[in-house]
């Protein structure tokens, strides 16, 4: 016989199948979706229909909480189907407003970014395409004719895009008139056919609010893994190519493989290069009120793993960069919509005091985003790495330090910097306990007047 527990509180009413356990808030539901008002209203009629419903009551006079509890059975099957159905529409609800744009319902940034990673490290594509595009004359019509008429604008625009595209083919909404293509397809003269095909349809004209709207598309191309192995360099270059085809006279696609002054930079991690081992590990760090992912390369025999990798010469440290950067967005395209959790890129001195390693390549970096580096580290810094750090301030990065002797910290880097806090590891935890007691007034004092956090190993649950 299937049951539901109904839980009757001073204006809740909460109903809880007990075989899944699964606890529904009706209130919270009516607010959410006015229909779920008519779940209320039918559980309030079988409760007066169930006049052999065993009732228990338990009620406390001693405060002010008053609690009612009502255990019935047999509830109809189609209140509960009501009600799962009222929670899954919901929470797809979410899901839409956290991966597609509310305007054109295309997917959102967000959700490029994670299709783009997810294509990169598939084994199964091994080339595609990335056309990056814009709408040549939108910022007039939505200057002259209303943000109303721009608005339906893109979404003709978005509608037309999808049907000059393939069913393989992802596209999504970057934001204003800036869309994303990607194609599993490299091939020139295809590709060709399928930007033709684009430029065709967004260019023929818009009727709207009775007015006559002409606009067009250029476009840019960069390709998988001709023109670059990391996400962030085939954005880059296809948004270089994008802005070629305008500088061309707008309404054209331009591959960036044609731009006449493309700088070849040895970008990537050299294909016949033997890795084993080496790989991108996280830790959890937190406090009372925040949490850190932290990213960093790790080696199972190597205990820096990142020291010895900058020490392979065939591989070139612009690339090791680049790798870890592009691992740090990853990690950061998982967290949950709305998470204010940061992730953080650890990098090392030999790294910031090379040449080789240009602060450029962490290009656009999230307000989620920040570098770490321990103690020793910073210390060895040369004035190139301290000016590489500035630089990462100057982009909108804060600096994390991980603490080794916290009692021999030199509180200089405070001010010249724009350092969040520290990390501190169980063994500095408990090597900085047995200090004296002076010492760690000093150093509260100091972490309160530089208002900084401190995080800590996160327990394993």
């Amino acid at each position: 016989m299937s049951a539901l527990e109904v839980l009757d509180f001073p204006d809740v009413i909460q109903v809880a199948p007990p075989v899944t356990g699964n606890l529904y808030n009706l209130n919270r539901l009516i607010e959410l979706c006015p229909d779920a008002m008519n779940v209320k209203n039918c559980l309030n009629e079988e409760r007066l229909q169930k006049s052999s419903a065993d009732l228990s009551f338990k009620r406390r006079q001693s405060d002010e909480v008053r609690s009612e509890e009502l255990a019935i059975s047999a509830f109809s099957h189609d209140t509960q189907s009501y009600i799962n159905h009222v929670v899954q529409q919901r929470s797809q609800s979410h899901y839409r407003q956290a991966h597609f744009d509310a305007l054109t319902h295309l997917p959102n940034r967000a959700h490029f970014q994670h299709k783009l990673h997810e294509t990169i490290l598939d084994s199964k594509q091994e080339e595609f395409a990335l056309l990056f595009l814009d709408l040549d004359g939108f910022k007039a019509v939505n200057d002259t004719c209303s943000h109303q008429v721009g608005d339906e604008l893109l979404q003709l625009v978005s509608a037309r895009l999808q049907s000059a595209v393939r069913e393989e083919d992802f596209i999504s909404r970057l934001g204003g008139d800036e869309f994303c293509i990607i194609v599993p397809e490299t091939h020139i003269e295809n590709l060709k056919v399928v930007c033709n095909r684009i430029i065709s349809e967004v260019s023929r004209a818009y009727w709207i609010d009775n007015q006559d709207i002409r606009i067009s598309t250029s476009i840019g191309i960069a390709l998988y893994p001709d023109d670059a192995k990391f996400a962030n360099d085939l954005i880059n270059y296809a948004d270089q190519a994008l802005y070629h085809s305008k500088a061309l006279g707008k309404k054209q696609a331009f591959f960036y493989q044609q731009l006449p002054n493309k700088v070849k930079e040895e970008d990537h991690l050299p294909e016949d290069m033997d890795l084993t081992g080496f790989k991108v590990t996280s830790q959890v760090w937190e406090n009372q009120t925040s949490s850190l992912l932290e990213v960093r390369a790790d080696h199972s025999a190597e205990k820096d793993a990142l020291k010895a990798l900058l020490e392979t010469d065939c591989i070139p440290k612009r690339a090791v960069g680049q790798w870890l950067w592009d691992s740090a967005q990853f990690y950061l395209d998982q967290l949950p919509a709305g998470k204010e959790d940061q992730v953080v890129l650890r990098l090392n001195a030999d790294l910031l005091n090379s040449e080789e390693f240009s602060a450029s390549i962490l290009s656009n970096p999230s307000e989620n985003m920040a570098v770490m580096l321990s103690q020793s580290e910073w210390e060895v810094l040369t004035n190139q790495g301290l000016d590489k750090l500035n630089t990462f301030n100057q982009m909108g990065l804060v600096l994390i330090c991980e603490l080794e002797t916290p009692w021999a910290l030199d509180w200089s880097m405070m001010e010249q910097f724009d350092v969040q806090g520290f990390v501190m590891p169980a063994e500095v935890t408990e090597a900085f306990a047995k200090q004296a007691t002076s010492i760690h007034t000093l150093f509260d004092m100091a972490v309160k007047n530089f208002n900084l956090d401190v995080w800590y190993p996160a327990v394993k649950s």
